[in-house]
């Protein structure tokens, strides 16, 4: 019976230095690029799915994509579009290249300032904005004519105004459409 108790103990033990390095991972991550991981609210991705129709081979980049889960909810939906989720902590990279497998996603681990973005038709953010600022000339530069970009709670303050916004009372339940 001792064996089988010190066998639990190790097994508990074992865990438990997984999740406390995870959790590290998280917090240097979020430290290091100044951006805690906070996944998108359902029903973000819901008003996403709900007003707007992605064509056939139409291709949606999440920069900063966490977990994956909004661009692996919405691959669920539309198969034919080639979703990219762009993510620089490798805890969340491999969670997402791990859990969320389909044939039209794939995941990079790669700052998404050093990708290029002129083959996106639809880009999906949810960042502080300090990185909003610092991606719109990204944006501007790299997004041809007719891109749009969804961004979750926070807009850019200036430089572009909206197309449309989905207000809610509730936290980190807005969303911004612009047009590029």
């Amino acid at each position: 019976m001792p064996t089988v108790l010190l066998v639990l103990l190790v097994i508990f033990i074992l865990i438990m230095v997984v999740l406390l390095v995870i959790q590290a991972s998280l917090i240097i991550y979020s430290l290091k690029l100044g951006v805690p991981f906070v996944p998108s609210k359902n029903k973000v991705i819901t008003t996403v799915m709900d007003n707007f129709n992605f064509s056939s081979g139409a291709r949606f980049y999440d920069l900063g994509s966490g977990d994956g889960q909004a661009v692996y909810t919405l691959a669920i939906q539309y198969p034919k579009v080639q979703f990219i989720g762009y993510e620089l902590n490798p805890i969340l990279y491999f969670f997402s290249k791990f859990f969320c497998r389909r044939p039209n996603l794939a995941f990079h681990r790669k700052n998404f300032f050093q990708a290029d973005l002129k083959n996106a038709d639809y880009i999906y953010v949810f960042l502080y904005p300090e990185l909003m600022k610092k991606l719109l000339p990204k944006l501007k530069s790299e997004l041809r004519p007719g891109a749009v970009v969804f961004s979750n709670h926070f807009n850019f303050s200036e430089g572009i105004a909206p197309e449309r916004v989905f207000s809610s009372s509730r936290p980190l339940e807005t969303l911004y459409v612009y047009k590029f």
